[in-house]
C-alpha cells in the first residue's frame, strides 16, 4: 500500500518523456498546426462567447480532410491538440502505476515509449510498449492498461497513430540500480538464447529489448520488456517470464544491478 510519504515524492520524481508523435500523412501533419491556430485566433476575436462545439465533419474539413475518407494504407489525422488533451489527463493514473510498485522496488526507474493505435472512431484499438528501461512488466502493463481505456476524438481519414510516454527517476533517497554491461549476463543469455528465440518465434523482423534487476545470488527480481511490432506482441510477457526465472547470474552485492539486452 503506498503511504503519504511516497505520494508526495513522486510528484518530483517523474516527467513526461517526449512530446506527442502522431503519424499520419504529411498534409494532415502540416494541417494540424495551421488549423489550430486558426482556431485560436477566432477564439480570441469573439471573445467569451460561446459557440456549438464543431462536428468530426467540421474537424475534418478544416483540416482538409474527409470524415469519412479512408485510404487503404495510409493513416488519419488527429489534431496535437486534440490527443494532448485526451493524454495528458491521464498522467495522474500512470504515476499510480509506478508508485504501486516503488516501495517494493525503489530503485525502479527509466523510460518507456508506447504506440498507440487509435481507431476511427477514436477508441484505442492497441497499446504497446515500443521502448522501455524501467524493468518491470507490472509496471508497464499497467500503464498500457491506463492507455487502452481512454478515447480520443475521431481522426479524419482512417486510424492513426501516436507514440508517447513518461519517464521516473526513481524513489526518495534511492540510489540507482548498480549498471551493468551486456558482458556481465552474456553468459546466461547464450545458454537460453534458444528460449527466447523461441518467445519470438512467428514474429518474422521484430525487435526486443529486455531490462531486468539482479539482486543477491545473482537471482532477477523483476524484469520488463518492449518491442518493434505489435504483431510480435505477445512475446513481451514470454520473454519476461523467461527471464525472471534466471538464476546463476554474478552477484552484484547488497543492491542490485540494472541489466539491458536486445533480439535477436
Amino acid at each position: 500500500m503506498r503511504t503519504r510519504k511516497t505520494k508526495a515524492i513522486l510528484a518530483r520524481h517523474w516527467t513526461i518523456a517526449s512530446v506527442v508523435a502522431l503519424t499520419g500523412c504529411s498534409s494532415g501533419a502540416q494541417t494540424t498546426q495551421s488549423t489550430d491556430n486558426a482556431a485560436n485566433t477566432q477564439s480570441n476575436s469573439s471573445g467569451s462567447a460561446s459557440r456549438p462545439q464543431p462536428t468530426a465533419q467540421d474537424r475534418c474539413a478544416a483540416m482538409g480532410v474527409s470524415s469519412g475518407m479512408t485510404i487503404e494504407g495510409q493513416l488519419g489525422t488527429l489534431r496535437q491538440s486534440e490527443v494532448s488533451a485526451t493524454l495528458n489527463p491521464a498522467l495522474s493514473r500512470l504515476q499510480t502505476c509506478y508508485a504501486n510498485r516503488l516501495e517494493a522496488h525503489p530503485y525502479l526507474a527509466g523510460a518507456v515509449q508506447f504506440k498507440i493505435r487509435v481507431g476511427t472512431d477514436g477508441s484505442v484499438r492497441w497499446v504497446l510498449p515500443v521502448q522501455s528501461s524501467i524493468g518491470d512488466r507490472e509496471t508497464e502493463r499497467c500503464m498500457a492498461d491506463v492507455l487502452q481505456g481512454l478515447r480520443f476524438p475521431q481522426p479524419c481519414g482512417g486510424e492513426t497513430e501516436t507514440t508517447w510516454g513518461p519517464s521516473f527517476e526513481g524513489g526518495e533517497d534511492a540510489r540507482p540500480a548498480v549498471a551493468w554491461d551486456g558482458s556481465r549476463v552474456s553468459t546466461q543469455l547464450s545458454r537460453r538464447r534458444a528460449q527466447l528465440s523461441q518467445c519470438l518465434r512467428g514474429a518474422s523482423g521484430a525487435n526486443a529489448e529486455v531490462t531486468m534487476y539482479v539482486g543477491q545470488g545473482g537471482r532477477v527480481v523483476t524484469a520488463g520488456a518492449s518491442i518493434s511490432s505489435n504483431e510480435a506482441a505477445a512475446a513481451i510477457d514470454c520473454l519476461v517470464s523467461e527471464v525472471s526465472g534466471w538464476t546463476g547470474l554474478p552477484d552484484p552485492g547488497s543492491y542490485p544491478a540494472k541489466a539491458t539486452f536486445r533480439l535477436p
